[in-house]
């Protein structure tokens, strides 16, 4: 991930362009570090992505998914009684799977590509797609799935890595209790010139116990689970209140790389079926986040601030995320108020 890297001040020296006095500035040269993406959501088996990150200034694009991706890692998730061994899936062993098993599988590999996909058109577009890897449960461990009010402890163990070495990393986490959303609707665009683009609402009771925190998700018409620049918020101004409150349709990463366009990005077409996922998350999960949506918006900026990411991952060379997800999903046909 772009965001793990640490970025340079460079583009201060702008502010120097009018001096006589010539600055060299000489950019630093980042260490290389394993990246953990982790989750495990109520209903939902845990999945385990590990990279490695690359240097900011440096060039990567989607073919190099396949150096970039750690693979033979040994991963064991446990809620204190059960613990199992999460398998490795790549394009062929997927494709490998029998089709009982793929369906079993389909969900978690949606959660990681995007986008849903069966295993014929798979077979089909394999040849056009960079060798994935990511970790979740074997079929036979398929029962193994999030509940609220629940801890999960992760350990990932590299072996010979040939960037790494021997590494053993380990994390917990917890899936906090639900949080409801009451209720969807539909209001009119704030601009009123524009009528073909609706905002989308929510509002739930916020518990009366300070120190929540949330991140939420959306989808159109079935699609991916997408967040929005700001997907994560806490209680700290809200605190046991009944709070409406707006719901950016999300966007993917490649949009978001894009100039904003305020009048449309964020709002919903007459016709989406709009689904809202609430998560209730704990406070490492939300200072995860937190920090990587700040690092995001300030790439590029002359203004941003310098972001040290939060990661509750434990071992040498490690960063990252193991987070839990107690999740409520509401669903709106959008239509005109």
């Amino acid at each position: 991930m772009k965001g793990f890297s640490y970025i340079s001040l460079l583009l201060l020296g702008l502010f120097a362009l009018s001096c006589e006095t010539v600055v060299n500035y000489e950019l630093p040269i980042n260490e290389t570090k394993i990246v953990v993406e982790g989750s495990i959501e109520n209903g939902h088996p845990p999945l385990v992505i590990l990279s490695k990150s690359f240097p900011f200034f440096g060039n990567v694009n989607f073919n190099d998914l396949d150096e970039l991706l750690l693979k033979n890692a040994v991963i064991n998730v446990t809620d204190g009684n059960r613990t199992v061994t999460l398998m490795e899936y790549n394009k062929q062993a997927l494709l490998d799977l029998s089709p009982e098993d793929f369906d079993l599988i389909a969900p978690t590999l949606e959660q990681f590509i995007g986008f849903e996909v069966d295993q014929a058109t798979l077979d089909s577009f394999s040849i056009y797609l960079p060798n994935f890897t990511f970790y979740t449960v074997a079929p036979a461990d398929i029962d193994f799935i999030g509940e609220v009010n629940q801890a999960y402890g992760l350990s990932v163990n590299l072996v010979n890595d040939s960037t790494f070495g021997t590494r053993e990393l380990t994390a917990i986490t917890s899936i906090p209790g639900l949080v409801n959303m009451d209720s969807l609707w539909v209001e009119d665009h704030p601009n009123s010139e524009i009528d073909t683009l609706f905002q989308l609402r929510t509002r739930f009771k916020e518990p009366d116990t300070l120190g929540n925190f949330y991140r939420y998700f959306t989808r159109v018409n079935g699609g991916a689970w997408l967040t929005s620049t700001a997907s994560v918020f806490d209680d700290a101004f809200i605190n046991g209140e009944s709070i409406p409150f707006s719901v950016a349709k999300g966007q993917t990463e490649r949009a978001k790389l894009e100039d904003p366009d305020f009048d449309v990005d964020g709002y919903w077409s007459p016709g989406d079926t709009a689904e809202v996922k609430l998560c209730n998350i704990t406070q490492e999960h939300y200072q995860f986040w937190r920090t990587v949506e700040n690092e995001k918006s300030n790439n590029g900026s002359p203004f941003g601030s310098f972001t040290i990411l939060a990661s509750n991952i434990n071992g040498e060379d490690a960063v990252g995320i193991w987070g839990g997800y107690a999740s409520t999903v509401l669903t709106l046909i959008v239509t005109e108020p």
